[in-house]
């Protein structure tokens, strides 16, 4: 599937480097003050290269330039919006986040201004336009990991806790689409019972929140949060799946449209996170690639898909599902060389999951123990246990609640199916996550060697690729 999805390039062109230079410019931003001696170097390195007439390392440089200074900018506009105790009008800007009984959510002021609102009496939904009233005390302005949380979802520190809201027009149509959402997640409750109806909702529909606390310890330490924490993976199913089958079923403008606007009410239903934006992104893209008949590099698409979200927040950066879903997918471009399958049969297809979950799991282990200070040392076997299986696992699925919202019973027959495979996931999660060596806890690590780790990885792998490569063209493969 990925292969499908990834299709293998053997360089990297410059409009690649020229959008990681972008990216890397918005990086140092967040370390290097802009005035005038940052300034000041930057047009001497411009003037020495043209005066040495190295045009592309100049165009490289104005790149990461250009994104230095547009990250600035982007900040200085949002401490001009800075917010006080008041009342303001505005709109619910991102699609609410339930935290146990709290509802979250990024909300905009018809001046410009924006912060985020939390509320464990009232219910909102995404772009209702409302009228909040706070007094000082309910305002608050967050510092170190949170903050840095807060400022890639919502592009603001502050945080104001229970404001008297009054709805000034619910919208209508995204009330309908989550009241959807919430039916189907109550109906799959309802045919799967226990954790087992939490895992089925989590599969199409994303969120953990109803768990039992047992079973969130199991799938944290068997590194298994991600199944319901909808990732590229399952953008990845739905992207390939559906545009495949659209295009031949009718015309293939028709299966673009149809799959593009399938895709970003997925992206909105499940929760708009950075992870599922970013596939998203490259999944509109991929499909739009395939509709016109061109191959277009899996690492252009991923950088692609990283700087339109930049462009929007340079926030999000800091992202934490975003900066796993980057390096994991990251890893599978790179690595894709290393493991060749035939995917016209089968079971051979469904092996690359296993090296596939392998090279994730390196890739992302090291932003895990950077951030939480533990990871999964055995997540790889249970996910390649599972993984194989979730595409069928989230058909199931989907067909039972589909029919479970016209017939319940008949829902709970359709859904026998899904049953065996969400006990089988359940039970793969419960015993590798309640091994007492499941998971390892470290002292804080610091950022220079996560650098060094993705250095060293990509090197090898690189290096291993070309000796495969050059023991293939000794065969004369």
């Amino acid at each position: 599937m990925l292969k499908e999805m990834i299709p293998n390039v053997k360089k990297i062109k410059r409009p690649t480097v020229a959008i990681m230079a972008f990216i890397l410019g918005v990086a140092l931003s967040f370390y290097l003050p802009i005035d005038p001696r940052v300034l000041f170097i930057a047009l001497v390195v411009s003037l020495v290269l043209l005066a040495f007439r190295y045009f592309v390392v100049l165009a490289l440089w104005l790149c990461l330039t250009v994104g230095f200074c547009y990250c600035h900018l982007f900040i200085a506009s949002i401490n001009s919006n800075l917010v006080t105790p008041g009342c303001y009008e505005g709109k619910i800007v991102s699609v609410p986040k339930s935290t146990s009984s709290v509802l979250e959510a990024g909300f905009k002021t018809n001046q410009g201004a924006g912060f985020a609102i939390q509320s464990d009496e009232e219910v909102f939904y995404y772009r209702d336009s409302l009228e909040i009233c706070f007094e000082s005390g309910s305002q608050k302005t967050a510092e170190g990991g949170y903050g840095r949380y807060l400022l890639s979802r919502y592009q603001s520190r502050v945080i104001v806790k229970n404001p008297d809201i009054k709805a000034v027009s619910p919208n209508r149509f995204w009330t309908s689409f989550f009241a959807v959402r919430e039916n189907i997640s109550n109906i799959l409750r309802r045919i799967y019972i226990g954790d087992k109806g939490v895992l089925a909702s989590g599969l199409i529909l994303g969120g953990s929140q109803n768990f039992s606390d047992s079973f969130k310890v199991a799938m944290k330490s068997s590194g298994t949060t991600h199944l319901v924490a909808v990732s590229g993976y399952n953008v990845s199913i739905i992207t390939i799946v559906l545009f495949m089958f659209l295009r031949k079923m009718i015309s293939r403008k028709v299966a673009l449209t149809s799959s593009i606007v399938i895709l970003l009410a997925f992206c909105i239903i499940s929760g708009a996170s950075a992870s599922v934006v970013r596939a998203s992104i490259m999944g509109g893209l991929f499909i739009a690639s395939k509709a016109l008949g061109r191959k277009v590099s899996p690492l252009h698409l991923l950088l692609v898909a990283v700087f339109l979200m930049i462009l929007q927040n340079p926030f999000a950066l800091f992202d934490v599902g975003l900066q796993l879903s980057f390096f994991a997918t990251l890893g599978l471009v790179l690595s894709l060389d290393l493991f060749q399958f035939d995917t016209k049969r089968v079971y051979l297809a469904a092996l690359a999951v296993i090296p596939e979950t392998l090279i994730a799991q390196v890739f992302t282990f090291p932003i895990l123990l950077y951030h939480f200070e533990e990871a999964s040392i055995i997540s790889a076997i249970p996910n390649a246990l599972i993984l194989p299986l979730v595409p069928l696992g989230m058909l199931m699925v989907f067909v039972a609640a589909i029919v479970g919202l016209i017939n319940m019973y008949l829902g709970i027959f359709v859904g026998f199916g899904g049953e065996i495979l969400l006990r089988y996931f359940v039970g793969v999660i419960r015993y590798f996550g309640n091994l007492s060596f499941s998971k390892i806890e470290t002292q804080p690590v610091p950022f220079y060697a996560i650098v060094v780790f993705y250095v060293f990885v990509i090197i090898f792998i690189q290096v291993l690729i070309r000796k495969i490569n050059e023991k293939k063209i000794q065969a004369g493969v």
